[in-house]
């Protein structure tokens, strides 16, 4: 049976920290909190949230997923920004959220199995 794909890539973040694990725990940490009240607001606020809001919220939370490693999910948050510049269908982009979420959801379960 084949195991499943790791979605964290802490390449970055280690090379960030010298690869000090005590300091790359730490950011994933702090990743943890912040994200969960992140990602918590947009799910909560999907359905009433503005473009504007939306496009602001994701921006914040793009280099913080990048330094954790969370892989595909920079870009796709990358995606809906663009989405929302190009002013796409709400029910596209709001797939769109909600896929990004969901791996965020993945990726953060499996970013606490490191600390």
């Amino acid at each position: 049976m084949e195991s499943e794909k790791s979605l964290i890539d802490l390449t970055f973040l280690r090379s960030f920290t010298h690869q000090n694990e005590e300091k790359v725990k730490y950011y994933i940490d702090v990743y943890l909190k912040t994200a969960t009240q992140l990602f918590g607001d947009l799910e909560r606020t999907i359905d009433t949230i503005s473009k504007q809001d939306l496009y602001t919220r994701v921006h914040t939370l793009k280099p913080q997923t990048k330094y954790v490693g969370i892989v595909g999910l920079y870009d796709l948050l990358d995606e809906i920004e663009i989405a929302i510049k190009k002013n796409e269908d709400e029910s596209l982009l709001r797939k769109r959220v909600m896929d990004a979420i969901q791996l965020n959801h993945r990726g953060m379960a499996e970013l606490k199995s490191l600390l």
